[in-house]
C-alpha cells in the first residue's frame, strides 16, 4: 500500500513540478503522454518534498525495543532534570542526532515531544528528553516507571514495542 502511495505522490510531483517550468505554456496533464512522465528526472529536492508528503499523509508506526535506566543524576541530552518515577524516554541517536542543530541536543526539535508506547503489558505516554547511543533504530530506553507500565515488571529488561508521535 505505501508503494503504491509513494509512485501516485511521486507522479504528482512530476506533474506539478512539469506544471511550474513554464508559465507561458498551459499544461494539462490529461492531455500529456505517459512517457513525458517517465522520462522527468527528479531532483532531490523533489524526493524530499514526496517523502514529507508521504509521511503527513501516512502515519507510520516506530518498532523496536524497550530498555530502562536510571534517570536521576545529571541533565539529559535535552538539557532538563528528571526523576525515575516521570513518564520520559531516550531516544534512538539515529533519529534523535538529524534533529538536532548545529550539534547541540538542548536545542533539538524533538525535546519534550511526547510519544505513546505500547509495549506487551500495555502502553504509556512519555516525552522525549533525552538520547540513547545504545539504542537501535525505532528503539526507547524508558524511565523505570514508564518501562513497568508497558513491560510489567524490570526484571524482564527489555520487550519489543511499537511507537507513534502525539
Amino acid at each position: 500500500m505505501q508503494t503504491i502511495l509513494i509512485l501516485f505522490l511521486w507522479c504528482i510531483i512530476g506533474v506539478v513540478s512539469r506544471y511550474r517550468q513554464s508559465s507561458e505554456d498551459v499544461y494539462d496533464p490529461l492531455l500529456s503522454s505517459d512517457e513525458e512522465l517517465t522520462e522527468r528526472s527528479f531532483s532531490d529536492k523533489d524526493i524530499r518534498d514526496l517523502f514529507l508528503l508521504q509521511d503527513s499523509l501516512v502515519k507510520r508506526a516506530n518498532s523496536g525495543q524497550a530498555t530502562y535506566y536510571t534517570v536521576g543524576g545529571g541533565y539529559t541530552a535535552c538539557g532538563s532534570r528528571h526523576n525515575d518515577n516521570e513518564a520520559i524516554a531516550a531516544l534512538n541517536s539515529a533519529q534523535f542526532d538529524p534533529q538536532t542543530p548545529g550539534g547541540n541536543p538542548n536545542r533539538n526539535t524533538l525535546c519534550n515531544r511526547r510519544v505513546r508506547v505500547n509495549g506487551p503489558k500495555g502502553s504509556v505516554e512519555v516525552s522525549i528528553v533525552d538520547r540513547c547511543p545504545g539504542c537501535g533504530w525505532g528503539s526507547l530506553d524508558l524511565s523505570p516507571s514508564a518501562f513497568q507500565r508497558i513491560a510489567g515488571s524490570l526484571d524482564v529488561g527489555r520487550v519489543n514495542i511499537n511507537w507513534d508521535w502525539i
